[in-house]
């Protein structure tokens, strides 16, 4: 049997890091990700995901990614079920992460992409009318 499941998205939010009683750290977050396609005449949809990742790798989304940064993330999907307060039975899916990564540019500290390369003087800029 094969689950394995790759996403790429924005963060919803800033992830919630916790630690177990046992003092490992754990990462909850969650990835909207516009679908590729949409109705006609309508805008596209986005679904939300729910993400969880443990120890190094919560450790990394929790310094690294902030609410509307891009990511990947890499994992299986995994299900929970659970009584709510009001005793009702829920069940709960959700990407349980192994590996997380960067998307794009890297930005500095003001949000502005970073590793552009600086124009060279006594050469002009391409045309990008190509005939091709």
């Amino acid at each position: 049997m094969v689950n394995n499941c790759t996403f790429v998205g924005r963060l919803a939010k800033d992830p919630e890091i916790k630690s177990t009683q046992s003092g490992v750290h754990y990462a909850n977050f969650t990835l909207a990700i516009e679908r590729s396609y949409a109705a006609e005449g309508k805008e596209r949809e986005t679904d939300w995901i729910d993400c969880r990742a443990w120890r190094n790798t919560a450790d990394f989304v929790g310094k690294y990614f902030r609410k509307g940064s891009w990511i990947s993330v890499e994992g299986e999907m995994q299900t929970s079920n659970y009584e709510a307060q009001d005793g009702t039975k829920r069940k709960l899916t959700y990407c349980q992460v192994r590996q997380a990564g960067f998307v794009g540019a890297k930005q500095n500290a003001e949000g502005e992409k970073q590793g552009a390369a600086a124009p060279v003087e006594g050469f002009s800029a391409i045309d990008d009318d190509v005939p091709f």
